[in-house]
């Protein structure tokens, strides 16, 4: 929503006339209200129809949503853009890190799957960028070049190797591996990785969707996962940096009160750099720390039984080793600083300025929230992504 709300808000709205703070409000909650089942519908594309096909859905319908916006600034269209958004979160959420970990080499996957956090941060500050300097349906054209360039070139990638094999494409599979490794067919390399796959896929002996549902509830072990799983995610949904980068701009509107020298949309600009900086912090620790196989320091501290992790389970070093103190870390740092700038934003609405310190303090709400942005960026929000598709044997990853 974040530089768009403010814009659509203003009297120099691209919309016939300014919106009302119910639709913008509508407009960033219906991402979430489609989005959250949508979930369990590429759960189920990714197991029936492939993780190719299903990130292709997924860049279609953020196509769709830029597409809608430019056809019409109607609330009605705008809302429905928002839904097709909902679709497209979901979907980059499900797909992408599941795509990156089975294409990806053992030694890199780590570092991999940190930067799918850091091209979302990028792609943040690129619209932050664009908010400031360029006019709405400008950006609403550029924004609606990158799924299109995305679908042309993605029609070129296999999918990958361990959905091949599952449904039986063996040829395909070792295609797909020797170009993924730049390796010639009959490479030992390939032949071994996909001895590897084929192993890992007997042991496991993938079902359906709903199968594999079945199993993430009725097994001890796979559900005490799940828990685990669910906690870190929920500790960095309701951490309010989602909120925060949503509506950036209003928010620094509201708390500077004209006492800081940026203006709002500046100061979310800043607040996207410090993001990437927090992302770059969680790829480089993945790239010192390395990965390790069938590592127990996760379930040494979150895992009292040793069902918890499935045998072909790898973990890589950043979400074991790190993942207690950096989770608990962010988390402290976040809150505290979310605390401090809505204190802040409390205190202006009471008729006391811009914070507690009048236009003096105007400089606390934007660090407070750019250190909560940089703890996110560095801890709470990378950590799910590689976890969830490292902590589950191939039967239920999908799920």
């Amino acid at each position: 929503m974040s530089p768009m709300g403010p814009r659509l808000m203003s009297d120099d709205t691209p919309a016939k006339e300014p919106l009302d703070p119910e639709v913008i409000s509508w407009m960033a909650s219906i991402v979430y209200l489609v989005g959250t089942p949508a979930v369990f519908l590429f759960g189920f594309i990714v197991d029936n129809c492939g993780r190719k096909i299903a990130l292709m859905i997924t860049s279609l319908s953020v196509a769709m949503c830029w597409a809608l916006k430019i056809y019409s600034t109607e609330t009605w269209a705008l809302i429905t853009a928002r839904a097709f958004l909902g679709l497209t979160v979901s979907g980059s959420y499900v797909v992408t890190p599941l795509y990156i970990k089975e294409i990806s080499d053992d030694s890199i996957r780590g570092t991999l799957g940190s930067l799918v956090v850091l091209s979302q941060n990028l792609g943040n500050l690129v619209v932050y960028l664009m908010g400031t300097y360029m006019s709405y349906h400008c950006i609403l054209w550029v924004l609606l070049a990158v799924p299109l360039v995305h679908l042309l070139v993605f029609t070129s990638m296999p999918d990958t190797p361990s959905y091949l094999l599952k449904s039986g494409k063996t040829e395909e599979a070792r295609t797909a591996v020797a170009w993924l490794r730049c390796r010639d067919r009959t490479d030992p390399v390939v032949e071994s990785e996909l001895q590897k796959l084929q192993l890992e896929l007997e042991l496991n002996k993938s079902g359906k969707f709903a199968g594999a549902l079945k199993t993430l509830v009725t097994d001890r072990g796979t559900f005490r996962a799940f828990r685990v799983t669910l906690a870190i995610n929920s500790a960095r949904e309701l951490c309010g940096c989602v909120a925060v980068l949503h509506y950036a701009s209003l928010i620094f509107s509201r708390a500077s009160q004209g006492g800081w020298v940026l203006t709002p949309n500046q100061q979310a600009i800043v607040l996207g750099v410090v993001q990437m900086i927090g992302s770059l912090t969680a790829s480089s620790l993945v790239e010192r720390c390395g990965r390790k196989r069938k590592t127990s320091a996760f379930y040494v501290f979150y895992c009292p039984s040793p069902k918890i992790l499935s045998s072909d389970t790898s973990v890589s070093v950043n979400a074991v080793v790190l993942c207690q103190p950096l989770l608990a870390g962010t988390c402290l740092v976040s809150g505290v600083c979310m605390a401090c700038a809505g204190a802040c934003v409390w205190a202006g609405a009471g008729g006391a300025g811009a914070g507690a310190g009048g236009a003096g303090g105007a400089w606390v709400p934007p660090l407070a929230l750019c250190l909560a942005i940089y703890c996110d960026a560095a801890g709470l929000q990378p950590v799910p992504f590689v976890v969830m598709t490292e902590m589950f044997s191939f039967q239920v990853t999908t799920v």
